[in-house]
């Protein structure tokens, strides 16, 4: 992975015949996209997802940092390190033909298949299929970058229904104009407030809240009774039972006060 990232904050904008799609790019999404938890390398494991961008907009991650180069040489690569390498070999080509191919496409997930996404970008990679998934948000009405496949045996097998894609363009997050675009909402966000919480999907809702944490803190789910939720920080339990006050609502605010409460604590 080279240094190629530029360190700008934007929407990148699908125009479709239902309306604008606002895909809101995130630095911290990218350690999930490249599948970096999944590595021996403890010292890219550790990193919060921030750190991890950071890290990666200031210098090169050489592959072999992420998996084991004998093994690679030798094509035995284990499960995880076949995870990493695929993820790695399709981030640079397919988003390079999300914003240079004069014909964009993007599909509907195909019905059956087990990836968790709504839309897919495709395009080929030598012969194998390189996707891009575009989920919809859950804490706004925007969608979101969160999974990259590079699928060797069956190239088409994640292809729905086509969207048709009039233009893609990148708007400045500090330029956006909210009301200059039709926006087609994504269809999975719903305003949670914390009182709300004990109906909700639980394991949605801490994914997404993982996502907005900060120094290595990560909630795990039903440990100590149904429910349950607890927050780690590197892997080490520091909170059995997290309680979230009723007053703070939304899935960005519970993300908030958690990183609040428990920033820079000695475990």
């Amino acid at each position: 992975m080279g240094n190629t990232l530029k360190k700008k904050s934007c929407h990148i904008i699908l125009e479709t015949t239902l309306g604008h799609l606002i895909i809101d790019s995130k630095e911290e999404n990218l350690k999930h996209l490249l599948g970096i938890d999944k590595s021996y390398n403890i010292i890219y494991t550790r990193m919060s997802a921030k750190n991890f961008y950071d890290h990666l907009f200031k210098s090169t991650v050489s592959i072999f940092e992420l998996v084991d180069k004998k093994r690679y040489e030798t094509s035995s690569l284990t499960k995880d390190e076949l995870y990493i390498y695929g993820r790695n070999a399709a981030f640079v080509s397919i988003f390079k033909s999300l914003f240079n191919e004069t014909n964009i496409m993007v599909y509907k997930k195909q019905i059956g298949t087990l990836l968790d996404t709504d839309y897919l970008q495709f395009c080929y990679i030598n012969s194998a299929g390189g996707y891009l998934g575009i989920v919809g948000g859950t804490t706004d009405d925007y969608y979101h970058f969160n999974s990259v496949v590079l699928e060797r045996d069956n190239p088409n097998k994640y292809i729905g229904q086509k969207v048709v894609i009039k233009s893609i363009e990148k708007v400045l997050k500090s330029e956006f104009k909210r009301e200059n675009y039709n926006i087609y909402a994504s269809k999975r966000y719903k305003k949670l407030s914390a009182k709300q919480i004990k109906k909700a999907n639980y394991k949605q809702l801490v994914k997404d809240i993982n996502l907005l944490l900060i120094d290595d803190l990560i909630l795990g789910l039903g440990r100590y009774g149904k429910n349950s939720i607890q927050v780690y920080r590197s892997k080490t339990l520091i909170e059995k039972r997290l309680n979230i006050p009723d007053e703070i609502e939304t899935v960005a605010n519970i993300a908030t006060y958690i990183n609040e409460q428990y920033k820079n604590q000695n475990t």
